[in-house]
């Protein structure tokens, strides 16, 4: 840890800047040293001084909360700092496993466990009487989060709406192994994203980063778009359907590209625009058949496509 001699008003501005380049700033003076600080620079004129400590991640105790689920009932995925994962549970019931967590500077076990018991909302119930069910983590400290796996029942069959927004900091993955027969799937994602998209006939998902999907199946008058804000790796079933590819969308340098991989040795033709735009058409579809779009926003990502 190095020491710092703070002034007046840049003691917050500098806590702000540390905390967003994983460490905190701590009360290293004398009377509060803390091991492994660096005792140099010492203030004698009264100001305040202080070290940048490395920030630990400390996990509470794991917790699971229920809420009951109505066929054609949704669920809607809050998490604002924190992993979320996503997969099969029993049979009319909405499960969720919850570890809280708090990064902390390393000597603070006993705040962080402050900020978990304190500082952390977990919202699990029923929305309202058609079987709706809101899952969400808040926090009144930005520094507290929680991981979650969210167990949807069998038979769900409604819409499935995921919000993941850590703001940049320490966000966590994003892994959705199930959807059911969902009818529809919304993510919105700071993190990378791995879908299990199942053969959901409405689908947006939105990850500032690598966004990796398996579309299993293809249903009547399909529509999807795959977002990322670095590279995509998509896969298709056989079917008929067709995917429009671009890279570096409203780019003006772009060094990424579409990829197309065995798309005409399954059957499907490629009109290839430029290297970084491309459409795919399978089973000889038409403008009115199934359709997808997978975008790349970064200047640098690269979009795969499988069939």
């Amino acid at each position: 840890m190095k020491a710092l001699t703070l002034v007046g008003g840049y003691l917050l501005w500098l806590s702000a800047l540390f905390a967003s380049t994983g460490c905190e700033l701590t009360d290293c003076s004398d009377e509060n040293e803390i091991a492994g600080a660096s005792n140099t620079d010492e203030a004698d004129d009264g100001t305040t001084k202080v070290c940048a400590e490395s920030l630990s991640k400390f996990e509470g105790t794991e917790e699971t909360k229920q809420a009951a689920w109505l066929p054609g009932g949704s669920v809607t995925i809050k998490n604002v700092h924190g992993k979320v994962d996503v997969v099969r549970g029993e049979t009319g019931i909405v499960s969720v496993d919850i570890t809280p967590f708090a990064f902390r500077g390393n000597s603070k076990s006993a705040e962080a466990k402050n900020d978990i018991e304190n500082e952390l909302t977990k919202t699990v119930a029923e929305g309202d009487a058609q079987g709706d069910v809101v899952v969400e983590m808040s926090r009144s400290k930005g520094t507290v989060g929680a991981d979650i796996v969210v167990r949807l029942p069998p038979e769900f069959d409604g819409a499935l709406v995921i919000d993941k927004n850590s703001n940049g900091f320490f966000a966590g993955r994003l892994d959705v192994d199930f959807v059911g027969d969902a009818a529809s799937l919304r993510v919105t994602s700071d993190s990378s994203c791995e879908i299990a998209a199942g053969s959901v006939p409405s689908i947006d998902v939105n990850c500032d980063f690598d966004v990796t999907a398996v579309v299993s199946g293809i249903a009547a008058g399909a529509t999807g778009t795959f977002t990322a804000g670095s590279d995509a790796d998509i896969t298709f079933p056989g079917g008929t359907f067709f995917v429009q590819a671009q890279a570096c969308q409203d780019r003006d340098s772009c060094l990424g590209s579409v990829d197309t991989t065995n798309a005409e040795a399954a059957g499907c033709t490629v009109d290839a625009a430029a290297d970084t735009s491309k459409t795919v058409l399978c089973g000889g579809a038409t403008a009115a058949d199934p359709s997808f779009m997978v975008i790349g926003e970064g200047s640098l990502g690269d979009l795969t496509l499988r069939f």
